[in-house]
């Protein structure tokens, strides 16, 4: 089947903090197309769609068995020479390693679904991470070449809940450096207020007597 219409098309994108993912072999770091099937599905319900309508254009499964409407492709991944780094214990790509994304319309997708499909993109693209960790700043980059409306924040339709700061890194010489600053203010807070430690619906997350992730989220 010939796709109707490319998204994106080898788009570049950059690391700019450690990405922690990996395929089969858990040892192997390397980007998968899933990791950003399941980037792209998260935007995606955020940013207001709803289950069937997820289901629609991702795929699903249950009573009725839907394939995806998009493709996801990834190529020439490189690392330019740079070692792989450690998070933790496991391995993973430094800053600076790249790949090419390309993200094609396989079938047809309605105009409420095709709109909200490229919202969750165009989020994806500015404020989206990869990997493990993603909400400590971990799998951040950079996407070269973005052109007209999605070049900008603004193409980008957010609910009226959604809120988030952009904070000046001029005083940081890497975005992984940034990363670390805010990584440590985070980490400082929690120590500090000790009564988050005992709130279970706290905004940075809770670990006792039951898992809930932090509500905050490091781009």
């Amino acid at each position: 089947m010939i796709p109707k219409k490319i998204f994106y098309e080898n788009l570049k994108l950059t690391f700019i903090t450690p990405c922690v993912c990996a395929g089969a072999d858990q040892n192997k770091p390397e980007v998968r197309a899933s990791s950003i099937r399941g980037q792209l599905r998260w935007w995606f319900r955020v940013l207001g769609g709803t289950k069937e309508q997820e289901a629609d254009v991702f795929g699903g499964v249950g009573e009725s068995t839907k394939s995806s409407k998009i493709i996801i492709r990834i190529e020439n991944q490189q690392d330019h020479g740079l070692k792989e780094t450690k998070v933790w214990t496991r391995e993973a790509l430094p800053t600076g390693y790249s790949f090419m994304l390309t993200i094609l319309q396989r079938s047809e997708i309605n105009e409420t679904n095709l709109k909200k499909l490229k919202n969750a993109l165009d989020a994806f693209l500015h404020l989206g991470a990869i990997g493990s960790h993603a909400t400590r700043g971990y799998g951040c980059f950079t996407a070269e070449n973005l052109t007209g409306e999605i070049a900008s924040l603004n193409s980008i339709e957010f609910p009226l809940d959604f809120f988030f700061k952009k904070i000046s890194v001029e005083n940081f010489n890497s975005g992984n450096e940034c990363r670390k600053y805010l990584h440590d203010r985070l980490k400082s807070f929690r120590e500090r207020y000790d009564d988050l430690k005992h709130e279970k619906r706290s905004a940075l997350g809770y670990v006792k007597n039951g898992r809930e992730s932090s509500a905050l989220k490091l781009r």
